[in-house]
């Protein structure tokens, strides 16, 4: 019973010491613990601010990429991650015995009186374990053991042990790696942002510094330029930064190029690309900036790929397509005329801007189909002049200006003449007038006539004139077929010879009559009317243009005379042809003399032919007259020269000899024969001449004496008839 009772007393004193050597251990293990969490984490603050100020100097010195900066990020934060997990997740979460603890301690204070601090703190632990089992020990040298241990160890405080001044380093290095970046950013918190931003958020917004480099054209890291187009970078600094000495370039292909960019200028850095056909990348270095990667990427420049012109005129029923490259000198249209341009580019526009150099079309005259057509409508009112530029959608290229012209086509007044032949500007009052007229339109003609206007002698003053007008109308004719309704129809071209009867006008003589011709065309805007120029006629008598054209005949007479007296000398040479030496040189003069003579037979037999027509139109003579002239004198003119000049002028032509060859004297022979038949046939006609002139002079004096006796007849019967009156009045 005293035995039991020794050992529950025992076991329960030696259960309360062992509980206060473990609250004592475990207050130092706690203590530890937060030592070392606290050396921890000064460690990795240190390492993190050591970290952040590599990368800033880093970032700041060498102006990294976004993808070196992301890759810095990821390298830091996996070291930073390593040591969290090295000095602060494994120290605390690893566990730590109180006998291990005791046995750190105790080597920690070697060279103290605590000699063997882990075997005496696993003494009290572990020796009151010993009552409970039936090992057969002694309940009483275990009671002793374990208070003599407790004893020796009451003395011993744990947290003296450990190490103060490694806590005190700690906790400075941890203040000073709280207070380095906490200063820094309160210093300067513009520079704090700007690095945190770049490494954390992968901004490209660059450091402070003295040189900003730009390059023109540059969106969005990429230049867009014209495909195998030639192509000049420029480059410089920024406005307000300080200009570089020297640019260099680096361009990327498929291999490095590195080359120093010509300098144009102040602060005006060029490179000249022959041609940019595949993607480029450039960085360019210059002052203290690098700037880039720049991609210079080529893409299609805008262009016009297709016209298509629709033209309309208010008088056709559907529009007309017409073939179209913007600059056909020759397409041109009316006035009034409805246009539409329809353009289609090769991509998809921004904008197509539209420069016009005249009044239509304007810009408001422009309208977008879809992106890559448009269309231009308006009204032709004049010449239309513009230029074209599109601006692609994607690339924002500007294409090259693209001219387009379209004429204004002037509908002209019609065109007429007017010619007369057989009479000449001295007419009879019974004269008839032979007219020639032509008209011509570019769109047809409605109307084509004649205006005739005479000035009379005034019966008051005789000195005066006074004028009538009158038209007469050729086209449309008075009666018969009228003229096409539809303007299509309309005949571009009439030709008229119409006769026109001076008799009708009854014009005395003295008189003036005035011929004029004129047309008129169908041109949309209005008629248009053209006149001919006017032939003037003066109106004299019978005898007195009768006499004149006597005279002009009786002077042909006397020049076919002298034509005459040259054929007989001609034939006098041919008879006795000299000496056989010049007798070539000699044909060749009579050659030369017959043609002038045959010549100006002709003529005489045109001037005679015209006289005898003029005759005719102006109602002089008679017809026997007529008659006689025309078978005693022009027949037996042109008679003369098929028969006789004409051969004989080819037969000296013939006789006369090569250049050295010898002139035979019989060849003059045939020609003498021909020769004189041609004086004989030329005498006999000077005398029919004669006699007509002297025939025309016995008509001329009958008519004298019917005319004498006409008029007497007449103031008898006026005299007569006056009396009569006169006597019935009375």
């Amino acid at each position: 019973m005293a035995t039991s009772t020794l050992d529950a007393s025992t076991i329960a004193d030696l259960s309360r010491l062992q509980r206060q050597l473990v609250a004592r251990l475990a207050q130092a293990r706690r203590r530890v613990r937060l030592w070392l969490l606290v050396e921890g984490l000064a460690v990795v603050l240190a390492e993190a601010v050591a970290l952040a100020l590599f990368t800033f100097w880093a970032d700041r010195t060498f102006r990294l990429g976004v993808g070196v900066r992301i890759g810095l990020v990821a390298v830091a934060g996996a070291l930073l991650l390593l040591e969290v997990v090295r000095r602060i997740a494994i120290p605390l979460l690893t566990p730590v015995g109180l006998v291990a603890l005791a046995g750190a301690i105790g080597r920690n204070r070697a060279g103290t009186d605590h000699g063997d601090l882990a075997g005496r703190v696993a003494s009290v632990l572990e020796l009151p374990n010993l009552l409970k089992s039936a090992s057969g020990a002694s309940p009483a040298m275990i009671d002793r053991a374990v208070r003599r241990r407790h004893e020796g160890l009451a003395g011993v405080e744990f947290k003296a042990a450990l190490d103060h001044s490694r806590l005190r380093r700690s906790s400075l290095l941890l203040a000073v790696s709280i207070a380095i970046p906490i200063s820094l950013v309160a210093r300067f918190p513009d520079v704090a942002n700007l690095w945190a931003r770049r490494m954390f958020l992968a901004s490209r917004q660059p450091w402070p510094q003295n040189t900003y480099l730009f390059v023109a054209d540059e969106r969005q890291g990429q230049i867009l330029v014209p495909r195998g187009e030639p192509y000049v970078l420029r480059a410089g600094a920024r406005d307000g930064s300080r200009a570089p000495q020297r640019i260099f370039l680096t361009i990327r292909s498929s291999d490095r190029t590195d080359v120093l960019m010509k300098q144009f200028g102040e602060n005006d850095f060029r490179h000249d690309f022959a041609v940019v056909d595949s993607p480029l990348e450039i960085e360019l270095e210059g002052g203290d900036d690098d700037y880039g990667p720049v991609r210079i990427v080529p893409v299609d420049r805008p262009r016009i790929v297709g016209f298509a012109l629709s033209a309309q005129h208010p008088r056709q029923a559907a529009p007309e397509r017409h073939d179209f490259n913007g600059g056909d000198a020759d397409l041109s249209f009316l006035v009034k005329t409805r246009l539409a341009l329809r353009i289609a580019a090769n991509v998809p526009l921004r904008q197509l801007r539209l420069k016009s150099q005249s009044a239509h079309p304007r810009p408001e005259d422009l309208h977008c189909i879809d992106a890559a057509d448009y269309a231009i409508e308006w009204v032709q009112e004049g010449p239309a002049k513009f230029e074209l530029e599109l601006v692609a959608a994607e690339s924002g290229l500007v294409s090259l200006p693209v001219p387009v012209s379209i004429g204004l086509k002037i509908d002209q007044p019609p065109r007429i003449t007017m010619a007369y032949s057989g009479v000449r500007p001295r007419i009879t009052p019974q004269a008839r007038i032979p007219l020639a007229i032509d008209a011509r339109d570019d769109y047809g003609l409605t109307a084509v006539g004649l205006t005739i206007r005479d000035e009379s002698p005034d019966p008051a003053d005789p000195a005066k004139l006074v004028a009538h007008s009158a038209p007469l109308p050729i086209y449309p004719p008075a009666e018969g077929k009228s003229p096409p309704s539809s303007p299509d129809a309309a005949p571009l071209q009439l030709q008229f010879k119409p006769t026109f009867d001076a008799a009708k006008e009854r014009l005395a003589p003295g008189s003036f009559l005035s011929i004029t011709a004129d047309a008129t065309d169908n041109c949309y805007t209005g008629p248009q009317t053209t006149r001919s120029r006017t032939v003037v006629f003066g109106i004299v008598s019978p005898e007195e243009l009768f006499r004149e054209i006597l005279l002009r005949q009786q002077a042909e007479r006397i020049k076919f005379r002298k034509q005459t007296e040259e054929s007989q000398k001609i034939s006098e040479l041919l008879r006795s042809p000299g000496v056989p030496q010049e007798a070539g040189k000699q044909l060749a003069d009579i050659a030369r003399r017959h043609r002038a003579l045959q010549l100006e037979t002709l003529r005489i037999t045109t001037v005679l032919d015209q006289a005898l027509t003029e005759i005719n139109l102006n109602g002089l003579g008679t017809p026997e007259s007529h008659a006689l002239m025309e078978r005693n004198v022009l027949v037996p003119l042109k008679s003369l020269n098929e028969e006789l000049l004409a051969p004989q002028t080819a037969a000296i032509d013939a006789a006369q000899p090569r250049p050295g060859a010898a002139f035979a004297a019989a060849n003059f022979a045939p020609l003498a024969e021909r020769q004189e038949q041609i004086v004989a046939r030329m005498q006999e006609i000077l005398k029919q001449m004669a006699q007509w002139d002297s025939f025309v002079d016995v008509l001329n004096q009958l008519d004298q004496i019917i005319k004498l006796e006409t008029g007497v007849k007449d103031g008898s019967e006026r005299l007569k008839k006056k009396e009569t009156e006169s006597l019935f009045d009375k």
